[in-house]
C-alpha cells in the first residue's frame, strides 16, 4: 500500500501459550485480525482492516511482518484504540476468537520486545509478544489535527462487519531434503526410461 500522511506502520507478533480452542483432539489453527474503531450510523463498531495468514496446528506461532498504513489502522491518529484479535480458523467461515487485545499504535510501538495478555471473557488465553513495531515516512499536518477517536462499544457481542478477507490464506510446510542428493543412486526419470 502506497504510505498516507501518516505513514507505514510495520508490525510483526507472535502468540505464546496460546489456549488450545480446537477441541481434545485437534490443535488450533491461528491467525490474527487488526480492527479499527469506527463511527458508524448505528455508533461505534469495530471494521477488521487486516487478517494474518493462518498458521496450523501452532499454540505459539510466529507470524510474518505487516505493513499498514497509518490512515488505514488508524486514521493517522496514533493513541486511537486498535484492537487485535487471535482468532482459530476454521473450515466453516465460524473462526473463533482466541483471545483479544485493544490497544493502538503508540502502544504497540511502547510494547516492542514486550508481551501483552490475551483476554477472553475476562481470563487470559495466552499472549502474544510485539517483535518489530516501527513507523516509516509520513508528515506531520499542523493544519490538519486528528479526528477525534470513536469511544469503544460497550456491546462486544456486535458481529463485526464482514471484510473482503472471508478465507484467510493457509501456510504449509514443506518438507526440504535433510542431506544433499547422491548422483549415484537412480534419479525417477531412470525409472522412467527403463
Amino acid at each position: 500500500k502506497a504510505p498516507s500522511a501518516g505513514g507505514m506502520f510495520h508490525f510483526q507478533i507472535n502468540g505464546k501459550g496460546l489456549k488450545n480452542v480446537d477441541g481434545m483432539f485437534g490443535k488450533s489453527d491461528p491467525f490474527f485480525e487488526v480492527s479499527k474503531l469506527i463511527n458508524a450510523a448505528g455508533g461505534a463498531t469495530w471494521q477488521v482492516v487486516h487478517r494474518s495468514e493462518v498458521i496450523k496446528d501452532d499454540l505459539n506461532p510466529k507470524w510474518k511482518a505487516v505493513s499498514l498504513s497509518l490512515n488505514d489502522i488508524c486514521g493517522d491518529n496514533k493513541d486511537q484504540q486498535v484492537r487485535i484479535t487471535v482468532k482459530d480458523w476454521e473450515k466453516s467461515g465460524q473462526h473463533e476468537s482466541m483471545g483479544t487485545i485493544e490497544t493502538s499504535v503508540n502502544d504497540i510501538i511502547n510494547r516492542k520486545g514486550k508481551s501483552c495478555a490475551l483476554k477472553k471473557k475476562g481470563k487470559d488465553f495466552g499472549s502474544i509478544t510485539v517483535l518489530l513495531a516501527t513507523i516509516e515516512g509520513g508528515t506531520s499536518s499542523p493544519s490538519a489535527p486528528p479526528s477525534p477517536a470513536p469511544t469503544a462499544p460497550t456491546d462486544t457481542s456486535r458481529p463485526v462487519a464482514p471484510s473482503a478477507y472471508d478465507a484467510p490464506p493457509v501456510i504449509a510446510a514443506v518438507p526440504v531434503p535433510s542431506a544433499p542428493m547422491d548422483s549415484s543412486r537412480p534419479k525417477f526419470i531412470d525409472y522412467i526410461t527403463g
